[in-house]
């Protein structure tokens, strides 16, 4: 039996972990062959990032399920990267169908004490870099008349949170951006939606986690929040397959006639 993504072909950013690489694995289960990208190096400001031994396992898995995979390291933030990349992964496999922006990054500062740099790093990765990616893979889909764009957003981006400023302006950006795209491009067959996952247990919100541990004045009950979900409990989270799942429906054929849209995966956290 095949799967809903037969034949497609899916790029992936930050796809050495967490999300990224549970998105890769389920996608490659639905069907499609995987451009793995990632970073790859450490960002001095940020906690530890994907290697490229951990990318590496990531299409060593993909392959492993029968599909074909690549493996490209890029920082989204060079416009040039992405372009180079995105030339490489249609040589290799002759056309992008599907982008996941999956890469982003978290930190945590206030107002008073956050610094222009981390704003601009906020923007850059999480908003910029998205779209660096759509800019140069929309004109191949428009040119074949079929794509699917998910933005991975964040529940941040819907609802606002304390000592995140930076990183919920950047996925918020994100959202109306997808909008706009969607609009743009509705024309010549691609849909952009955006998911907004709810808290994840992922390298990235554990080190959250570890700075509300450490720094007592910055938790305005987020640990609280980050060890539970609104209607499924601890004993029952949200898993990074619900993430991933989501995306094989707004990237299938299921999920035509969606776009522009946010899709909120989060146990109804943002309700509340």
């Amino acid at each position: 039996m095949s799967g809903r993504l037969e034949g497609k072909v899916a790029l992936i950013t930050g796809a050495a972990r967490g999300q990224g690489a549970n998105h890769a694995r389920v996608l490659a289960a639905e069907g499609a062959d995987v451009v793995a990208v990632d970073i790859c190096h450490d960002i001095s400001s940020l906690y530890p990032l994907g290697t490229r031994a951990e990318l590496d396992q990531v299409v060593d898995s993909v392959r492993a399920l029968g599909r074909d995979a690549i493996a490209l390291e890029c920082d989204q933030r060079d416009d040039r990267a992405v372009a180079e990349v995105v030339k490489a992964a249609e040589s290799e496999f002759g056309r992008i169908d599907i982008l996941v922006n999956n890469a982003g990054v978290l930190a945590v500062s206030g107002i008073y004490e956050m610094s222009v740099e981390e704003m601009d790093l906020q923007i850059d990765i999480n908003l910029k870099g998205p779209f660096n990616f759509v800019r140069h893979v929309s004109p191949g889909m428009k040119d074949r008349g079929f794509g699917r764009i998910v933005n991975i957003s964040s529940s941040g981006g819907v609802r606002p949170f304390s000592y995140l400023s930076h990183y919920v302006a950047a996925k918020a950006g994100l959202i109306m951006a997808g909008k706009s795209w969607a609009q743009e491009l509705g024309e010549w067959g691609i849909t952009v939606n955006a998911i907004a996952p709810g808290v994840l247990r992922t390298p990235m919100n554990d080190y959250v986690l570890a700075l509300l541990d450490e720094d007592k004045s910055l938790d305005d009950g987020y640990a609280e929040w980050m060890e539970r979900n609104v209607f499924r409990g601890k004993d029952n989270p949200l898993e990074l397959d619900d993430i991933s799942r989501a995306i094989v429906y707004l990237a299938s054929e299921d999920g035509r006639a969606i776009t522009g849209q946010t899709l909120g995966v989060d146990s109804g956290w943002t309700i509340t």
